[in-house]
């Protein structure tokens, strides 16, 4: 864990981002926030969560396909059709 102040912050920010280390920012000594790196997830970890919690809840495989399908199409309409 590293600790920066808030202009050390300002002025290195991409770096601190790309360390992926946990940084505490610190205004008068002080604790104020924390930046925390977040580890990647694959599409397969995604699948197999959403799975797990698909079976749990009883939701079939074809309704869980439907329910993205109908998010898919509303996602692509929206980019379609911006104001």
């Amino acid at each position: 864990m590293k600790f920066v102040n808030v202009r050390e912050c300002r002025l290195k920010l991409a770096e601190l981002i790309d360390s992926q280390e946990e940084v505490v920012i610190t205004r008068y000594g002080k604790p104020i926030s924390r930046l925390t790196p977040i580890t990647p997830v694959t599409y397969a970890d995604l699948a197999q969560e959403m799975g797990a919690a698909f079976h749990g809840s009883g939701v079939t495989e074809k309704e869980a396909l439907g329910a993205l399908e109908d998010v898919r199409k509303e996602a692509r309409f929206k980019r379609t059709y911006r104001r």
